[in-house]
């Protein structure tokens, strides 16, 4: 696992057909995160989000542009209906975390796949140097 001080993650998994949204499960489809973001970055425009997907269907969003330890991030990751278990856990432990290892014992599993990146803010140096390091071990 990465832990990072500063740079913003929101973790998002889709409930299962019939499910009931929780804590952990906060959205329905990935679609319902485009549109987050999408709404998000029309009212920041200073944003620039890197967006990818996961093996569970759910998506993670780092945000480059901008620094926010986890206390500062409670409302954001809140507002944009993230995963509030990861966002305890990460104020809990007052880093942020990613994972960057396939699970243990889960056939074809992998950490993570780019898929595109919302705003037009600027990118902060040391964000892009995290994110380097965490996209040096997702399949190509």
């Amino acid at each position: 696992v990465m832990r990072m001080f500063s740079l913003l993650m929101i973790d998002w998994d889709p409930a299962a057909e019939g499910e009931e949204l929780d804590g952990h499960y906060t959205i329905r489809s990935k679609e319902e995160v485009f549109t987050i973001l999408e709404e998000r970055v029309a009212q920041h425009p200073e944003e620039l989000w890197r967006v990818y997907e996961t093996p569970s269907g759910g998506i993670h969003a780092f945000l480059l542009s901008h620094k926010y330890t986890p206390k500062q991030g409670y409302d954001l990751l809140t507002e944009m209906k993230g995963d509030t278990l990861y966002r305890d856990i990460c104020i809990q432990s007052g880093k942020w975390s990613a994972r960057i290892r396939p699970k243990p014992g889960r056939e074809g599993d992998f950490v993570a796949r780019y898929i595109c990146s919302y705003g037009k803010g600027n990118p902060l140096e040391d964000h892009l140097k995290t994110i380097g390091i965490h996209d040096s071990f997702l399949p190509n």
